[in-house]
């Protein structure tokens, strides 16, 4: 197994997870906030919000260098091709993105729906804003579905490589 090899094995593992697991927790946090239980949405958000840092930031960070580290030994590709650099800056803005915009939203609406990181297990009870949940929610899946769609350019400029 070739370096090449092997950046390659890195980058294609650790860039699914980021992507796939992304499109999984926006497909059931939609799901599970259509049909309106918000102790569901409550416990969803918690654990993601738990999860998703180690997981997404993690994956994302991993393959983000495993690309760096590919271009910068491979023959044919280089730093200074367009596509090459928008998604090296389009996954580097989504992690950030998502540490930062999106963490904070699905952290809200785990607060919100008494599941917040503060609370350390026992009985969870809503907390005083949670009249503010549903708009909370709706802010966390739209970004969410932006950060989808950020991902999915990245994804379809690595696999096509235009010229």
């Amino acid at each position: 197994m070739t370096l090449n090899d092997a950046l390659l094995f890195v980058l294609i593992v650790a860039a699914a997870t980021w992507f796939g697991g992304a499109v999984a927790c926006t497909v059931i946090g939609t799901r599970i906030a259509r049909a309106g239980d918000s102790g569901a949405l409550g416990r969803f958000a918690g654990e993601y919000v738990r999860v998703a840092p180690g997981l997404f930031g993690g994956t994302g960070f991993l393959a983000l260098a495993a690309g760096i580290w590919l271009v910068a030994v491979s023959d044919d590709l280089g730093f200074g091709v367009p596509w090459v650099i928008i998604a090296l800056v389009a996954w580097f803005g989504s992690i950030v993105f998502g540490a930062t915009a999106l963490g904070f939203s699905w952290t809200r609406v785990a607060t919100a729906l008494g599941h917040g990181p503060h609370v350390d297990g026992g009985a969870r009870t809503p907390s005083i804003d949670s009249a503010t949940a549903p708009t909370l929610v709706t802010r966390a899946l739209r970004l969410s579905w932006i950060d989808i769609a950020i991902r999915t350019v990245v994804v379809l400029l690595v696999v096509w490589q235009p010229a």
